[in-house]
């Protein structure tokens, strides 16, 4: 999404080359992105020549000779171009074309559609602008502290909040929490030193969007400033986009996890996150055992498979479970028995029964993780990269052990070839390389509480 660097990039370019144009009309390719109708707001544009080109948080002004205003929001893939009468630009994303007295257009451009252009008359209040804070590249740190000392959110999610500090996006906010050395997660006012932080988000905001205004932005996705030119800034980006990537500063691999829906770029290291540990390995390798033994050490455990239980009994999980096959589930609940054996046997049942249930697990274990952002946590996942709940984890630990079976039948199950059978559709080995640390359970219980203390020594947690 253009956020302040990126669209005040598009107003220092579009400036020189639209000042003093004068407008003719207007082609409307996407009725809904126009507020008002198009046949009003090209009548109204009519003969109006462009006095200036402003910006206002996320938004662009174009300020015209009779006091009326054109305002354009980009959202998250929108464009503005100028182009000559002879350039000869044509895309299908195209939406909204004005033409110039000089021969001349302003194209907007938008792949989503989900930009909005607004026409207000003379004298009429900017409503869309009228609940934005102050600039973000102008902040005072008074003002910060307080804003956020009376903030339960996130400190993240107070940064992207538009009424209090206007032109912030995911991209610089990740950005911003870094360079203070915030963790992202934590309630603003639960800071330890807000006074600090607040003087230090006032800097680092104005240092960091300014640097990224004369880089042009940054182009991460679609971004482009004007027709043909992108920004850099993505090439100094220390988090925002590096998951797995090594800091810059300590080296520590970059993580990233939601924060109310959003994508959050952390050093944890070097934000104070605690760390997420992800306990992964084959059936019966003894990854609950390890877990227990960091639960002691203060980790707070997560076991995949028992919240995967509870959500076979959460009605919407059930709901979206039951179209994929509904003999799945009885007046009992889940039948365990018919359900393992289509998993066993059955690989596009598998597979989209898995996907189904992988994205509810995910959404439930970034919730609790982001409830308690100051705690560590050990999550017992064995399908910890199929459900693509690795980039949630600081380090990775792979539990294995020589006899699976054996361990089986030692704990009295049932059915333990069928378990075997169904655990073989989980080839854990080939995510080894990807792994941090192996720790083998082989061996006594006071061996093995050694072994996890010698991992979490060398892995620096």
């Amino acid at each position: 999404m253009p956020e302040l660097p990126e669209v005040e990039t598009v107003r220092r370019l579009l400036k020189p080359t639209i000042v003093g144009q004068t407008f003719t009309g207007l082609v409307s390719l996407s009725p809904r992105q126009l507020d008002p109708a198009a046949p009003v707001m090209a009548k109204a544009l009519k003969g109006r020549t462009i006095k200036d080109v402003q910006r206002r948080g996320k938004f662009l002004i174009l300020a015209l000779d009779d006091g009326s205003h054109l305002v354009c929001h980009l959202r998250m893939e929108g464009k503005l171009f100028h182009l000559a009468k002879d350039d000869p630009w044509s895309d299908p994303h195209d939406r909204v074309i004005f033409t110039l007295a000089s021969g001349d257009k302003l194209i907007f451009n938008d792949t989503r559609r989900f930009g909005r252009l607004w026409y207000y008359a003379p004298k009429a209040e900017l409503s869309c602008l009228s609940n934005l804070g102050p600039e973000a590249t102008d902040l005072k740190p008074d003002y910060v502290y307080k804003k956020l000392r009376a903030e339960r959110r996130p400190i993240k999610e107070v940064l992207l909040d538009q009424s209090v500090f206007a032109g912030i996006g995911n991209i610089y906010a990740d950005e911003i929490c870094f360079a203070c050395h915030l963790n992202p997660f934590l309630p603003a006012k639960g800071i330890a030193d807000l006074e600090q932080a607040s003087a230090d988000i006032a800097r680092e905001s104005a240092r960091i969007l300014e640097l990224a205004i004369q880089s042009k932005g940054s182009t991460v996705r679609t971004y482009q400033a004007a027709n043909h030119v992108k920004g850099s800034f993505q090439d100094l980006l220390k988090v925002y986009g590096r998951a797995g990537k090594p800091c810059t500063v300590c080296h520590t691999p970059i993580c990233k996890r939601e924060l109310k829906g959003r994508g959050t770029s952390f050093c944890p290291r070097c934000q104070g996150v605690p760390a997420i540990l992800g306990i992964t390995g084959g059936i019966a390798a003894g990854k609950t055992t390890v877990c227990k033994i960091l639960e002691a050490r203060g980790f707070h455990y997560i076991s995949t498979d028992e919240e995967a239980k509870r959500l076979y009994e959460d009605p919407k999980v059930v709901k979206i479970l039951s179209k994929i096959d509904p003999a799945c589930f009885g007046k009992k609940g889940v039948d365990k028995d018919y359900l393992r054996r289509r998993l066993s046997e059955d690989k596009p049942f598998r597979r989209r029964w898995l996907t189904a249930l992988y994205s509810a697990l995910k959404e439930k274990v970034i919730h609790m993780i982001n409830n308690q952002p100051d705690k560590p946590f050990a999550i017992e996942a064995p399908l910890l990269f199929q459900a693509k709940m690795d980039t949630l984890c600081t380090r990775i630990i792979q539990v294995v052990t020589p006899d699976p079976l054996a361990r089986l039948i030692e704990r009295g199950s049932k059915n333990p070839q069928a378990q075997m059978k169904l655990a073989s559709t989980n080839d854990w080995e080939r995510y080894t390389p990807q792994c941090d640390a192996i720790i083998a359970t082989d061996g006594p219980r006071e061996l093995l509480k050694s072994k996890v203390d010698d991992c979490l020594k060398k892995l620096g947690i």
